[in-house]
């Protein structure tokens, strides 16, 4: 009767090999992250009036940083993807994703910052009725606030927010360099040893 004997070696080690997948798809889809963050960030034109709205269909003016700087990505190692869009940090929860699809939201308006002839105001104490444009003027210049030759609204109004997307034409600009620079990560993943 012949034994034959079978002697085994692996050619490598899985845990290594897994370990320096997991590495490599950590660091492909962090660059993604932020590729398509900074080009969401670069895509909204800055603008100093707060009551120009870009045009619909295009990202949208930022008339400060609080936008672009809500704008986060990050890794989700459960899922193995990377989370990128505005976080709730800028005007509640609701305003990015207004400006991404559009919709409508009740907004109230106040009349504060806003000075205009026939106006009741009050400093202090004393109550006063805005009575010339001249009056207005120096109140509005005095206090920082804008001159209106017509009464600003106040209340709560239905506004209606076009779609103003910044994500998702970000991502769709990057896709293909993202599907160019992706197979790159693991090639310099596989040429450190195992």
């Amino acid at each position: 009767m012949q034994f034959m004997t079978v002697k085994t070696s692996q050619f490598f080690n899985t845990k290594k090999v897994m370990n320096l997948v997991n590495k490599a798809t950590h660091r492909a889809l962090m660059g993604a992250g932020a590729l398509i963050r900074t080009t969401a960030k670069r895509s909204m034109r800055t603008r100093k009036d707060p009551d120009k709205a870009s045009p619909a269909g295009t990202p949208p003016f930022a008339h400060n940083k609080k936008l672009k700087r809500s704008i986060l990505f990050g890794y989700d190692m459960a899922s193995e993807s990377v989370v990128i869009g505005p976080s709730a940090s800028f005007g509640g929860s609701d305003i990015p994703a207004l400006h991404e699809f559009g919709g409508t939201k009740q907004i109230e308006i106040k009349g504060g910052g806003v000075v205009y002839v026939g106006m009741e105001a009050r400093i202090g104490n004393r109550k006063f009725k805005v009575k010339t444009e001249a009056e207005a003027r120096a109140l509005a210049k005095f206090y920082g606030w804008k001159y209106s030759e017509k009464p600003s609204r106040r209340g709560k109004v239905l506004a209606r927010f076009p779609a103003r997307p910044y994500m998702a034409p970000a991502l769709t600009k990057m896709i293909p360099v993202i599907r160019q620079e992706f197979p790159k990560t693991f090639g310099e993943a596989w040429k450190s040893p195992i």
